[in-house]
């Protein structure tokens, strides 16, 4: 069921965006600090998920255990990206130079799994954390 697939996605994607603003705007914490602490969670799921399951590819999401895993990275994945595209946006970028730096930076992952230097898995997981900050520093910009 499609609908509940795309409807979980996006309370997630809202639940993550709002941990991110709700660090740096409501406690003050920077987005120097905030974006490595979600990479480091993001890291954290993928260790503990790899180390229990081994397999991250979306490809083996056939128990309830690895769709945890899954749903985790993804909400790991919107609290960072919000907190990256923010941040770019911070140190002088502004939100149009990051939707840019965004975008240059989402088909490196394909390059280089075309060059055979990064396997499938980590090349999607890599595209995917990157559409998050893209997508926030656009919307904001756009705003």
């Amino acid at each position: 069921m499609a609908w509940v697939y795309w409807t979980a996605i996006v309370m997630i994607s809202v639940f993550g965006t709002m941990a991110a603003d709700v660090l740096h705007v409501g406690l003050g914490v920077p987005y120097l600090i905030s974006t490595p602490l979600f990479l480091t969670a993001l890291g954290a799921v993928f260790a503990v998920w790899y180390g229990s399951e081994h397999p991250l590819s979306i490809h083996s999401i056939h128990t309830r255990r690895r769709e945890v895993f899954y749903w985790a990275t993804v909400l790991a994945t919107f609290a960072l990206g919000t907190a990256a595209g923010d941040l770019s946006a911070a140190v002088g970028l502004g939100y149009l130079g990051s939707a840019v730096l965004y975008a240059v930076a989402i088909p490196v992952p394909a390059v280089a799994h075309r060059w055979d230097s990064l396997n499938a898995v980590a090349a999607f997981w890599t595209a995917y954390v990157i559409t998050r900050p893209l997508g926030t520093s656009v919307a904001d910009w756009m705003a």
